[in-house]
């Protein structure tokens, strides 16, 4: 099933430096700010529209990306809501 997601990472560097691979992998990803109900730490983080969690999680582990958690995007009533998934 294809939802939305939010990648977090430990810090922009990392951030930036996935976007890249994402990009490269044929990802829909976007840098955007991490959203304050997730974290405050980072400033950036990945927002992966309409993509397949594994395919996420398998693209990280291959391209040895560092990140700190993986959050599906659940909207209702017009606001959003982040699940932690891993």
């Amino acid at each position: 099933m294809k939802a939305d997601f939010i990648i977090t990472f430990l810090s922009s560097h990392h951030a930036i430096k996935a976007e890249k691979s994402f990009m490269t992998g044929k990802f829909a990803v976007e840098l955007i700010p991490t959203p304050r109900p997730i974290s405050s730490e980072c400033g950036f983080t990945l927002f992966a529209k309409n993509e397949i969690v594994e395919k996420i999680k398998d693209f990280l582990k291959q391209k040895k990306l560092s990140f700190a958690g993986i959050y599906k995007i659940e909207y209702s009533n017009g606001e959003k809501r982040y699940e932690k998934i891993d």
